[in-house]
């Protein structure tokens, strides 16, 4: 679908009701009626984006597109096809159901290029956390038609009786799912991307895993593979007459102008993890260098995941931890200690071990609304209840996820309202022990950081407009 902009502002320049509105002179006092928001004329757009590059049916792969030459884009969202294997999935080895969260799930990466330099990039586990960690119950759940979460439902043998992921994953025909890749150009109206300014288009590479990697079971002869993907962008395009002046306020020959933006930077380390002690805080828990990442940094995700679940195509069943310690040359700087959710599983006998609510005083801190609800089959008793936030199928509790919160708005990505820079820290460790309910087996921590920086329009002497991402 092509936008179709002059058919907008055609209708718009034949309604005196229109014009006489869009001539109004609005107030700035917020006490005074007229003092109502109006906006420039404008035409909203949606622009379906096929890809540069074909889609491989079953291989990891890499896709590009290439961004429109108008809009000032504020939304872009990612579909991934795939065919369904068409199997009566009647149980044992007849059997067949994508990962949870298969649309973030078949993600490696997203890179946004403008002239072969990255402006901004993000991955599954920051697309999953990002938007679950800021959505409320309601919207979770939209989430979870969009991205692929659920339950894996029950085997029958024939369709329209299998049920959950099953029921999906055995469909004949197109099976979609979707992420939103939430940018710089998402926070709000002045955020958005000038893509009709630029002088050389905007690109994006989406990293794809193999189809067998966003499969959980596969049934010979009946794998899901992949149909192909496109994106999904939202914006304006602006009047002709309005774009002129929007060029003449804000691109001056010779002059640069910037806007606030971030990126995602994820570290992980594979570690044998020490858990908390019973009864006490032990000892020293797993340290982790902190050294690759830099720039001032708004918020940490931390989160542990198990290597055999991982392995077997699970990436999103986190498990909980009951230690996070941000240090620099061994002081202190900000520390969750009893940051499992209620009375830790295993020590749930053992009355000594009390019941904690440290994290869920951070949660509440913070504002975000972590995707908290009730189970879809009763209700969430905080005494024994493991899972706090319970996404898709429950096996995933995004409250399992500590956030150490440097800003003070909880759903910007984008404020200078707070952060610190990882560049002026002296040797930055996170000190990490997992609750008493995790497993002595191998598993991963993972840090996701949402890091500050600053885009420039930088217009020549000529008036060529080009951009540029300025980091620490």
């Amino acid at each position: 679908m092509s936008a179709n902009p002059q058919i907008v502002f055609r209708a718009n320049d034949s309604s005196s009701l229109y014009q006489s509105i869009k001539s109004r002179n609005s107030l700035v006092n917020g006490f005074d009626y007229s003092s109502e928001s109006n906006l420039c004329p404008f035409a909203k757009s949606k622009v379906e984006i096929n890809p540069q590059t074909s889609m491989n049916a079953t291989a990891a792969q890499t896709i590009k597109y290439a961004l429109p030459d108008h809009l000032l884009l504020q939304k872009l969202y990612l579909k991934t096809s795939f065919v369904g294997g068409e199997d009566t999935n009647e149980g044992s080895s007849n059997d067949l159901y994508l990962s949870e969260f298969a649309g973030a799930a078949c993600i490696n990466s997203v890179r946004f290029i403008y002239q072969g330099a990255t402006i901004f990039e993000c991955d599954l586990y920051s697309i999953l956390i990002g938007e679950y960690a800021r959505a409320t119950a309601e919207q979770s759940v939209q989430l979870d038609y969009m991205m692929g979460g659920g339950l894996i439902g029950a085997v029958n043998g024939t369709i329209g009786s299998v049920t959950g992921r099953r029921a999906t994953a055995s469909q004949g025909n197109q099976i979609d799912f979707a992420v939103p890749l939430h940018s710089f150009f998402s926070e709000k109206l002045g955020s958005s991307l000038d893509l009709a300014a630029l002088a050389s288009p905007v690109f994006l590479e989406i990293n794809y895993k193999a189809a067998s990697a966003v499969t959980e079971v596969i049934e010979s002869g009946h794998a899901v593979n992949y149909a192909g993907s496109q994106l999904i962008a939202y914006g304006v395009d602006l009047d002709p007459l309005e774009r002129q002046n929007y060029n003449a306020r804000n691109y001056q020959a010779g002059a640069v102008a910037s806007q606030l933006a971030y990126t995602n930077v994820r570290f992980s380390e594979s570690a044998t993890v020490i858990r908390q002690a019973e009864n006490s805080q032990g000892a020293v828990g797993t340290e982790i260098k902190l050294n690759s990442i830099s720039g001032i940094v708004r918020r940490l995700w931390v989160f542990a995941t198990l290597d055999t679940e991982v392995t077997a195509n699970q990436y999103f069943q986190f498990k909980d931890i009951n230690l996070v310690r941000l240090k620099s040359s061994n002081s202190t700087i900000y520390e969750i200690k009893n940051a499992h959710a209620g009375v830790d599983v295993i020590a749930a006998a053992n009355s000594g071990n009390g019941y904690r609510v440290d994290n869920i005083i951070e949660m509440y801190n913070n504002g975000l609304p972590f995707s908290c609800r009730h189970t879809i089959n009763s209700d969430v008793d905080p005494a024994v209840q493991s899972a706090l936030s319970p996404i898709g199928a429950g096996t995933t509790d995004l409250s399992k996820v500590k956030c150490i919160n440097f800003g003070y708005s909880p759903d910007a990505r984008v404020a200078s309202d707070g952060g610190i820079s990882f560049s002026g820290l002296s040797n930055p460790t996170l000190e990490v022990k997992l609750s008493l309910a995790a497993t002595s087996a191998a598993h991963t921590i993972h840090v996701v950081a949402e890091v500050l920086d600053v885009i420039t329009y930088n217009t020549s002497n000529s008036g060529v407009i080009n951009l540029k991402q300025i980091t620490e």
